[in-house]
């Protein structure tokens, strides 16, 4: 059965945050299709090859440190950073000030 034999009437919500939607919209528009048929896409995908299109995997260790090492240089630049602290008992406090 086609897509077009079939009685289009079920949604599926995703929540994804704001930039992410901008970025894939802009990138599927170059493509000529729209967000919503990439994920008429992925479910027929599915749904021919019984498995994800992509290959899901956990980081290796590598990956990870130096993921961790790139977000914590990021939070050092944009100054999400506290501290030094003396103490545990120090950071505590900072912890449960009002800001």
């Amino acid at each position: 059965m086609k897509n077009g034999d079939r009685n289009m009437n079920t949604v599926i919500q995703a929540r994804v945050d704001a930039e992410s939607k901008k970025q894939a919209e802009k990138i599927l528009k170059q493509l000529g299709i729209t967000l919503n048929d990439a994920v008429r896409m992925l479910v027929n995908q599915i749904i021919h090859s019984r498995a994800l299109p992509f290959q899901p995997k956990l980081p290796t260790e590598e990956e990870f440190i130096a993921q961790a090492i790139a977000d914590s240089e990021e939070d050092i630049k944009a100054g999400r950073v506290y501290g030094p602290f003396n103490s545990v008992d120090d950071l505590i406090v900072d912890l449960e000030k009002d800001d």
